[in-house]
């Protein structure tokens, strides 16, 4: 009797456990953006990493993905440093290399000056408009990996010290000028 009665608190404990761990991760965590455009209004919650400042977004029934992560307590002076060492990160993926495996054709490796993304001036950062693959992955050198075209943008919110890294993903048929138009309406949220 004495055993029927561990045996049932243990149980107990252990319900309730997986019931309050249930609870923590399925309930819908709310969205703080300090950013706003009309354009963002179409877009919904598509899924949330684990870290709580990377959102996926997505516009239904549309080939239109937005993912946003928020680099926050950031100085304006460390946001120059983080966009120019992303913007040089991504050239990286498109620069010539050796081959490992140096043959009679070729003894390096590289990606045709029509896949690589372009730079477009613009203040306070510049930005790239580039190619994806089907997993939203830059650095595609081929017409059959391409799945997406995309923007790499940022917004910063001095007020909160808030750096917005944008990454837009969109149909291949699709006016990238339009999309570029959009994503500079974007503004910050005042508190």
């Amino acid at each position: 009797m004495k055993l029927n009665k561990i045996y049932l608190i243990v149980i107990s404990c252990f319900i309730l456990i997986i019931l309050s761990i249930y609870l923590i991760y399925s309930t819908p965590k709310k969205i703080e953006l300090g950013i706003t455009s009309d354009y963002f209004q179409d877009f919904k919650l598509q899924d949330m990493s684990r870290d709580n400042d990377i959102f996926n977004f997505n516009i239904p029934n549309k080939e239109e993905y937005l993912k946003i992560k928020i680099l926050r307590d950031i100085t304006f002076n460390q946001s120059k440093n983080y966009v120019s060492d992303k913007l040089f990160f991504v050239r990286s993926l498109y620069r010539e290399i050796n081959s490992p495996y140096p043959g009679q054709l070729s003894n390096k490796i590289a990606c045709a000056e029509e896949f690589h993304p372009i730079e477009v001036e613009y203040s306070p950062f510049n930005y790239y408009t580039l190619y994806a693959n089907n997993r939203f992955v830059y650095g595609v050198c081929t017409n059959d990996e391409i799945a997406y075209k995309s923007i790499l943008y940022y917004h910063y919110c001095e007020e909160d010290k808030e750096l917005y890294q944008l990454e837009l993903f969109f149909g291949l048929d699709k006016n990238v000028s339009y999309y570029e138009d959009k994503l500079k309406e974007t503004k910050c949220l005042i508190k």
